[in-house]
């Protein structure tokens, strides 16, 4: 289950007895952290059921607040020990029993997950907040099924005039399947076909999923036969939360090319600004090719026009290594994600090159892909 859907379960959780609550408490501290919570302004809701804690440490009610801001801010191992917690207090409550059924459910253990929601169906089967945890179970379990996730084709067109007052047009023909079989695990292989002056045909495999919290992947590509791109690679990498709007990004990757055997490690932070914008700078470190090491970098920002669409820039200056050797490659990229439905998701964009000593190139792309099981 992805964050958007975490945060979305959770508030129904939270506002699932409203009324209750109230009733039970009407103390304005209590209240005033559930409108932290409901506007999503999570650390102050912290802050206020810390101070609350601080003076009823074993509040049952309160570690159920405390619990919800833990998954709901990326934390599913410290909210499952703050849930548990509460229900040790109080284990015939069923506001704690249904908060506990969604943490699990967050964690994948669908199996207890359902228990605990079956606990509180034999005493309450009207309770506020079941009819959405069973829709949630039902699409977690579906979510299980191996399954077609995505399916995608592109092609580039791209202009390449060399130092030698040469000139080329290159194409690019790719296409992508996904499938996925648990939440937020998904394989896919990509085949791309770039014709120059020769033609490589690169098919890479990968495989994404989550470990805790954290995303990671791991993928190798091949080129039969291969003329500029590289025989071989292996790749990985991970991103990880380290904070509400922070992730760190890592990754990795060997490569044999005709010319050289290279190693490039990223290093990257994405800050999430509100809403709509995101910025996401790397450090690009490239190693062999019998040359010292060399540096570079990227800078990205990412921006939602609304729920359907979103703009990109990129500029980038990093060693690079074709068939001619490493060389520095300095390139400017920017598009638009455009989704046509719920299903058609249409992705075009225009880059600029320019690889010193070799060649410039000025490039069109056009991706389309469809999603399954929207």
């Amino acid at each position: 289950m992805n964050f958007a859907a975490k945060v979305h379960l959770a508030l129904l959780v939270m506002l699932a007895s409203p009324g209750q609550a109230a009733a039970q408490d009407p103390a304005p501290t209590r209240a005033s952290v559930q409108d932290a919570y409901v506007s999503g302004d999570f650390p102050r809701a912290r802050t206020l059921l810390e101070d609350l804690l601080a003076k009823a440490p074993r509040d049952p009610d309160l570690l159920r607040r405390l619990a919800l801001i833990e998954a709901a801010t990326g934390n599913p191992d410290t909210a499952r020990r703050t849930i548990d917690d509460a229900a040790g207090l109080a284990p015939h409550d069923n506001d704690i029993r249904m908060a506990r059924a969604n943490i699990l459910l967050w964690q994948g253990d669908l199996a207890a997950a359902r228990m605990e929601s079956e606990k509180v169906r034999a005493e309450d089967g009207g309770f506020a907040g079941l009819n959405e945890f069973d829709a949630h179970l039902r699409r977690a379990l579906a979510a299980r099924k191996l399954r077609v996730q995505s399916l995608s084709f592109g092609q580039t067109v791209s202009q390449a005039n060399f130092a030698s007052g040469a000139s080329q047009t290159w194409t690019t023909q790719r296409g992508s399947i996904a499938l996925a079989w648990a939440p937020d695990s998904v394989a896919s292989l990509d085949i791309e076909r770039e014709a120059r002056r020769a033609t490589d045909t690169r098919v890479v495999a990968r495989f994404a999923f989550p470990i805790g919290s954290q995303h990671v992947y791991v993928a190798g590509a091949v080129t039969p036969a291969a003329d500029f791109k590289e025989r071989w690679s292996l790749a990985a990498g991970a991103e990880l939360r380290t904070g509400p709007s922070t992730d760190l990004l890592v990754d990795g990757r060997y490569a044999e090319y005709i010319s050289a055997n290279v190693g490039v490690f990223n290093l990257g932070l994405k800050h999430r600004f509100g809403n709509h914008l995101s910025v996401t700078a790397r450090t690009i470190s490239l190693f062999g090719s019998g040359q010292p090491y060399r540096l570079g970098g990227s800078l990205r920002s990412d921006y939602a026009l609304s729920d359907r669409s979103s703009l990109f820039a990129e500029l980038a200056s990093y060693p690079d290594t074709e068939d001619d050797g490493t060389r520095q490659l300095h390139s400017f990229a920017a598009g638009t994600r455009l989704e046509l439905d719920r299903t058609l998701i249409m992705r075009l964009s225009a880059s600029y090159d320019k690889r010193s000593g070799s060649y410039r190139r000025a490039g069109i792309d056009v991706d389309l892909s469809w999603r399954f099981g929207r």
